[in-house]
């Protein structure tokens, strides 16, 4: 009886990591395809390391310690890969999860977001590929990111419910610990202002921030070793560099007059950026092979065709002499993806509510019809 209650509380298990690892894919290869076809954008270096290695590895070997039930059940537990249950619990986590990032994105773009967010791209930042990781700076990866961790915490603890072959999730002291401190670890990273930390993971950090970063291993070396090749330290590529509030309506990267982008994300439709000299992207290439930028000169060069990139050939962050952005959300300076604090009640709200229809999900409606 023993080796059954053993063998089917197994299975059980080696279900939920399954579904689990299910879930993971989906929602990550979901929202990042969707994040290259909509903005070139794609997330950090570090957040990919905390889904890959802290979820999928280490939450994962606390999952697999639920031991079995006393009571031996009538029935044994679904082995099939494509059942009811099964099918269901991926597709209904798969679903909160775009839910909520769709409501984050909006009440970021539409709601109380709107007075802080700007949209960029980094195919006009002309961000090199070797720095693929700089195209994380911005506030959509940000929002994706705490809406991906925040489901999938959820989704780890609730498939470890015990119900009718495993015991409770309570007796289970790594997987209660990981998921409380994981999800203070999000509280945290949302309502942090910009430093070492929230730089780190690319959400809520500025350009001042960023560029004092000294982190020993991560973002400087330690006897020759460094365990970060990504964009940990140095200037942070934030949206305000495409599109501000500046009085005068011009950022510092200058997009091609096709791309019809306003100078800012809240700027009424009558407002016009300054016409450039280049139409197109080839244009602006031309343009600015003839005209390169150099620093303090009083030139087309330096009036047009700053990029990101020039940042690696000068000490400071952006053109020199300096332009001005605008208005800045409250304790951020330069380029950033810093949320409001009215907007960080919003979102910490939206992500209470998933992880309540999570549990609900699971609890109420897989375990409640079996």
């Amino acid at each position: 009886v023993d080796l059954i209650k053993e063998g089917r509380c197994c299975l059980a298990t080696n279900m939920a990591t399954f579904m689990y690892f299910m879930i993971y894919n989906l929602t990550l290869t979901t929202s990042k395809m969707l994040a290259v076809i909509w903005m070139d954008s794609t997330y950090a270096e570090w957040q990919f390391m905390l889904t890959d290695v802290a979820l999928a590895m280490v939450m994962v070997s606390f999952m697999v310690r639920c031991r079995p039930i006393q009571r031996l059940s009538m029935t044994s537990p679904s082995a099939s890969l494509f059942g009811i249950g099964t099918m269901v619990t991926i597709l209904s986590a798969l679903l909160i999860f775009w839910l909520t990032a769709g409501v984050a994105v909006l009440m970021l773009q539409y709601g109380p977001g709107r007075s802080f967010y700007e949209f960029s791209t980094s195919i006009l930042l002309e961000i090199p590929p070797q720095q693929w990781t700089r195209k994380a700076d911005n506030y959509l990866m940000a929002t994706l990111f705490l809406v991906n961790l925040t489901v999938l915490l959820n989704a780890g603890f609730v498939l470890c419910y015990g119900h009718i072959h495993r015991q409770m999730v309570g007796k289970n002291w790594r997987i209660c610990s990981f998921y409380i401190l994981g999800i203070l670890f999000t509280l945290a990273l949302t309502w942090s202002n910009p430093s070492e930390f929230s730089c780190t993971f690319r959400v809520n950090c500025d350009s001042a921030a960023s560029q004092k970063m000294s982190l020993p291993l991560l973002s400087k070396p330690v006897g020759g070793v460094i365990f970060s090749r990504g964009n940990l330290g140095g200037c942070f590529w934030g949206p305000q560099m495409l599109s501000c509030k500046s009085q005068e309506h011009r950022c510092w990267v200058t997009p091609p007059n096709n791309a019809n982008l306003p100078p800012s994300w809240a700027a009424r439709n009558s407002t016009l950026r300054p016409k450039a000299p280049f139409d197109t992207r080839e244009e602006k290439m031309k343009f600015c092979k003839k005209h390169p930028y150099r620093a303090d000169a009083k030139d087309l060069g330096n009036q047009w065709c700053w990029l990101p990139v020039d940042d690696a050939l000068s000490r400071g962050c952006g053109p020199s002499p300096t332009r001005d952005l605008g208005p800045m959300v409250e304790g951020c300076h330069g380029p950033n993806n810093c949320y409001s604090r009215n907007f960080k009640f919003y979102l910490t709200g939206i992500l209470i509510l998933c992880s309540v229809s999570l549990h609900a999900m699971y609890k109420l409606g897989i375990l409640g019809l079996e």
